[in-house]
Order: C-alpha cells, then sequence, then structure tokens
C-alpha cells in the first residue's frame, strides 16, 4: 500500500526543464530538502542550489549510507516546480514565484542558480519551494536562511 506510484522523470534537454508523471495521493506525502546552501554568499556569486523531495515517512531499513541516499530524490518532484526568494527581516519577497523561477533539471536532480548580483547585500534572505500536487499548490518554507556579503 505504498502512498505514490513510482514513475520515470523526463527531461527538456532543451530548456533542462524536468517533467514527471508523477501521480502523488495524499495531502503533502513528501517535504522538500535544500541543499548545497551555505550560511553566506558574496555578492555577484552565482552558486547553484540543488532541490530534492523526500517522503515524510520512507519505509525504514538497517543500512545507514543506503537508506540515506534512497530519501533523498528528485523525481517527486514535479515540473511545476519553483522557487522564491524572500527579505528575512521584511517578509516581503525580492524574486517572487514566476515562469523565470522555475526549477532547472539536469537528468537527475533539479537545481536553480542563485544569481546574488540583484540582492542587496548584508541582508538575510529565505529560500521557498513552490510545487503543485493533484492540482494543490504547497509552499515549503523550511528556514532555509543565507546571507549575502560584500
Amino acid at each position: 500500500s505504498s502512498r505514490r506510484r513510482h514513475t520515470r522523470s523526463l527531461c527538456d534537454w532543451s530548456s533542462d526543464v524536468c517533467s514527471s508523471d508523477l501521480a502523488l495521493s495524499g495531502l503533502n506525502p513528501y517535504t522538500v530538502v535544500v541543499k548545497n546552501l551555505g550560511q553566506q554568499f558574496k555578492f555577484g556569486s552565482i552558486p547553484r542550489i540543488n532541490v530534492f523531495a523526500r517522503e515524510k515517512s520512507p519505509l525504514k531499513n538497517f543500512v545507514k549510507g543506503y537508506q540515506q541516499s534512497q530519501h533523498l530524490s528528485s523525481s517527486l518532484l514535479p515540473s511545476t516546480s519553483y522557487y522564491a526568494i524572500k527579505d528575512n527581516e521584511s517578509e516581503n519577497y525580492v524574486i517572487d514565484f514566476d515562469d523565470y523561477t522555475k526549477l532547472s533539471c539536469d537528468g537527475t536532480i533539479h537545481y536553480f542558480k542563485l544569481d546574488t548580483t540583484g540582492l542587496p547585500v548584508e541582508r538575510y534572505y529565505r529560500i521557498l519551494i513552490k510545487t503543485e500536487i493533484d492540482g494543490q499548490i504547497m509552499i515549503f518554507d523550511n528556514g532555509n536562511i543565507f546571507k549575502v556579503s560584500r
């Protein structure tokens, strides 16, 4: 009695955007994990931020290394997944969800490139991920905070 059906992700290499024939049931069966996020980035840098999904209640096994890698999956994220950047103090969107913030895919991993040249320095920002499951829009805010420094 699995909560989701495993399907294959397909990537459009011309646009680097992944699509999925994903069929999820239930309200919010997974959580989003942001990787490669440093605490601070230098103004002008363009780091690549990887985005994965993890099942909220994965099946357990007793092989730690295998279990951890199995929990992070890019195939759980549908092609209707976006990122946004919020100023952590003012709560204002600095970069809002739109077609230009759609997550890219390199064939196996969803990611986005964070261009820090458009962000004011010496401020803290928060990353949010938006996705759509069975027609329901979900926004994940897991407290992924970073600072842009001089």
